[in-house]
């Protein structure tokens, strides 16, 4: 006889008979499936089982909401002309400083002021000596005075755009008269918006 040892979950040991005719070993308890299976078709209801009576819940009241006496009218977009003068303003500041600090009023000039100054940082003359490149603090300066630049353009395209661009808003009008009534008095009130 062979004896074969089962999983961890059985720790016990089963013979094994040598003799072909015998019947085979007993199998070991599967575990019980964890998740139950629906059946592939489900049965229709029967005549005899009662249909639900349908229920209605009551409906939430809903307000109306009044608009004071007004109209619908077009405006701009100001966020995008406040950050579109804001971004060209700053932009726009810092080149102002440069030029009055060292003399150069080139960068007074929005947009191609600075582009013109670096046109003059590129050219050989303006180097410390003729045969050599630009130093790293000349190329420096050149790249953030073409960023200064786009930030300009960008700038003024926003406050462009903001102007261009409308979206329709509400406008109250500023004065109301609207009748009154009350225990005893009959009269008309007037509402301004300030």
């Amino acid at each position: 006889m062979l004896a074969v040892a089962l999983p961890a979950r059985a720790q016990e040991m089963v013979e094994i008979p040598t003799d072909p005719n015998a019947p085979p070993p007993p199998t070991p308890p599967q575990p019980e499936p964890r998740h139950t299976t629906v059946p592939a078709t489900v049965p229709a209801p029967s005549a005899e089982a009662p249909i639900p009576a349908a229920i209605i819940a009551p409906l939430p009241s809903v307000r109306p909401v009044l608009l004071p006496p007004g109209r619908f009218g077009m405006e701009p977009k100001y966020d995008l002309v406040v950050g579109g003068a804001v971004l060209f303003s700053v932009s726009y500041v810092i080149p102002i400083i440069a030029g009055a600090v060292f003399r150069n009023w080139y960068f007074a000039v929005p947009l191609a002021g600075p582009l013109i100054e670096v046109a003059d940082l590129a050219r050989p003359s303006s180097r410390p000596c003729a045969d050599c490149g630009p130093t790293p603090v000349i190329a420096l300066a050149g790249a953030f005075i073409v960023l200064v630049t786009l930030a300009q353009a960008t700038g003024i395209a926003l406050a462009i755009g903001g102007f261009k661009s409308r979206h329709k808003v509400w406008r109250a009008l500023p004065a109301t008269i609207a009748p009154t009534v009350g225990r005893g008095s009959v009269g008309l009130g007037l509402a301004m918006r300030f």
